[in-house]
């Protein structure tokens, strides 16, 4: 029985050694294992750009691939120890899903048109029942006995139709001059009612400049806390150490190799002065091997630039676990967020 217990005992030993293994393995391959990547870019009279990264000995390989000739279609490939896991380059399919997508708004569009058809014709028939019901309605109503007319006429009389003129054109005569009146009060309303609108928006900048919620006081005081927050002892600390593990993570992943020759020049001479300034730290990190020229004369981009490098993960492990761990970051962090 003990004999059984041990060989048990054994068995979950190695299990867990081996498991142990190959989660010290698969960290040390993702931290330490180095991603390289490869960057070919050339421009004349088209743009030609070709990207390629792999990481751990070509087991996950990415390329990317991109030309003007092509419309600017990018190609995009995957592969997982040499099996495709992601790949646009197919243009066939693409096409074929580019009709496809082209039928099925064909489709919809044809339907709604059939739809909006129906209901007009719906709307319309309606719309002629609806008229020959009033026509009948109305012969209905005027179809009356002509003796009942003739005998209403006569009893009205002469004088009572001079009457009604005369109470007509009263009427007519009121009903002018009272739409004549309510013009002119609704355009009194509204010139008033703009002008008190506007008073409002004159007070209420007017209290904004003047009043306790001042928006150059505010501007102030933001001015000055942001320089007290910015000249404190612990920030400025704290700044000098963000810039130097900046300066570390450049340094270990900065490209290694970078060769090529590039020629370029904007429609303003001051512009090209300004770009070769600030592109010139370039040819100092690379000396002898990237020629950058300047053209003050035309507008024009032109050269061949190839990059080389490698990235391990375990620098920006290193670097934003230095930086959380520092107390000046953390307390200029706090002080930020109050």
């Amino acid at each position: 029985m003990l004999h059984v217990i041990l060989l048990i005992f054994k068995i979950l030993g190695i299990i867990f050694l081996v498991a142990v293994g190959l989660v010290l393995l698969i960290l040390y391959a993702v931290l330490f294992a180095a991603v390289s990547y490869r960057a070919d870019i050339r421009k004349k009279e088209n743009l030609k750009v070709v990207f390629f990264a792999s990481w751990l000995f070509r087991v996950v390989t990415v390329r990317f691939f991109l030309n003007s000739e092509n419309h600017w279609e990018p190609e995009f490939q995957m592969r997982l120890l040499g099996y495709p896991m992601w790949k646009n380059t197919e243009k066939e399919s693409r096409w074929k899903r580019l009709k496809q997508f082209r039928t099925w708004i064909k489709k919809k569009f044809a339907s709604w048109r059939k739809r909006k058809r129906k209901t007009e014709e719906g709307k319309d028939n309606r719309e002629f029942r609806i008229d020959e019901s009033l026509a009948q309605n109305r012969k209905t109503l005027t179809q009356k006995p002509a003796e009942s007319s003739e005998n209403l006429a006569e009893e009205s009389g002469r004088h009572q139709e001079d009457g009604i003129q005369s109470s007509d054109h009263e009427k007519t005569t009121g009903s002018s001059d009272y739409t004549e009146r309510q013009k002119k009060r609704t355009i009194f309303r509204k010139v008033v009612d703009t002008v008190h609108s506007i008073c409002r928006k004159v007070k209420q900048i007017w209290k904004k400049i003047t009043g306790p919620e001042n928006v150059f006081r505010k501007l102030r005081n933001q001015i000055s806390g942001f320089l007290e927050f910015w000249n404190l002892e612990e920030h400025v600390r704290a700044r000098k150490k963000i810039w130097s593990e900046f300066q570390y993570l450049w340094k270990k992943s900065r490209p290694k190799k970078v060769r090529g020759r590039i020629v370029f020049g904007f429609s303003d001479p001051a512009d090209t002065g300004l770009c070769m300034g600030a592109v010139g730290m370039l040819c100092a990190w690379y000396p002898k091997k990237l020629e950058i020229i300047p053209n003050f004369e035309r507008e024009i981009l032109e050269g061949e630039l190839l990059i080389r490098g490698k990235v391990r993960f375990y620098v920006f492990v290193r670097v934003l676990w230095r930086v959380y761990r520092d107390k000046d970051i953390r307390h200029m962090y706090r002080h930020w967020r109050e």
